[in-house]
């Protein structure tokens, strides 16, 4: 397959990357991390930018996540609306609607939801990750809505308890699903982006502008692929804003709110500068 052939092209110039997808295959996970803290300090990018560690990293990922999803999806729904295989194995995505609203509450059926909490080896694979998780998007909504489960059943001293897992899954948040947001195919999603404000509305104000202003100065300073769509989006929002009237203000502001749902930063700061220069 061409997906092959590329991997096959690729691993010449990088062995160290094809061992490390080679170990997580194994389920090696000590000497693959050292290999890829090890790339990591080649590189600036996360390790997931090699398209071979960035698949095995994936499928790992997927081992911790469906079963932590599926308990949360029978602890909140039952089986309502699950057919017979869905009920004996769930498979991600089957389930997933697009509005995205299934998480606002969170009804509990059987007490508890520790059982939907993301291990400790999941947290370690999203930091891996990083940003590169919005490339699945239906993962990266399973992994958002298992957070805000998380960061809902913890106190606020939980959450901010830099011994804790609490804290963990806080930096998880801003490391990976806040700058996943903008990697992701978001602009015309809005349940999507209001999946990940959700879990992030949980944190305090100090908490959620510090990651904002890393996902500023650090990751759109960092990430290619997110310079590139933080120049689109600001390309149209000019160009909308040149052709902006009394009369084109309702079309023109839902498509400022399209261009926000992945990039809300750039455009934001664009739409400021232009308020502060009149």
């Amino acid at each position: 397959t061409p997906a092959e052939e590329e991997d096959e092209n690729w691993l010449r110039g990088n062995q160290k990357a094809g061992l490390a997808a080679a170990f997580i295959h194994d389920d090696d996970w000590a000497r693959a991390e050292r290999l890829m803290s090890h790339l990591s300090h080649l590189s600036p990018l996360a390790s997931a930018s090699y398209p071979l560690l960035y698949r095995a990293l994936m499928n790992r990922l997927r081992v911790f996540v469906e079963p932590c999803y599926h308990q949360w999806r029978l602890a909140s729904f039952g089986t309502a609306g699950l057919t017979a295989e869905q009920s004996e194995g769930y498979a991600i995505g089957r389930e997933l609607g697009s509005s995205g609203a299934a998480s606002k509450a969170l009804p509990r059926k059987n007490g508890s939801m520790s059982a939907c909490f993301l291990p400790a080896e999941a947290l370690q694979l999203l930091r891996h990750l990083g940003p590169f998780l919005g490339r699945d998007l239906r993962l990266m909504i399973c992994v958002a809505r298992l957070c805000e489960v998380q960061l809902r059943e913890m106190s606020m001293a939980q959450r901010l308890d830099r011994e804790g897992s609490g804290y963990e899954l806080v930096r998880t948040l801003g490391k990976c699903l806040l700058p996943a947001l903008s990697m992701g195919q978001c602009d015309s999603n809005p349940a999507t982006s209001w999946v990940i404000w959700s879990a992030l509305d949980l944190l305090p104000y100090e908490e959620r502008f510090r990651m904002y202003a890393h996902l500023k100065y650090v990751y759109y300073k960092k990430y290619p692929t997110l310079i590139l769509g933080a120049a689109s989006a600001l390309k149209k929002a000019k160009a909308a804003l040149r052709r902006l009237s009394k009369d084109t203000v309702l079309d023109f502001a839902r498509k400022f709110g399209k261009l926000s749902h992945a990039h809300a930063l750039p455009i934001m700061d664009f739409l400021l500068s232009q308020m502060q220069s009149y």
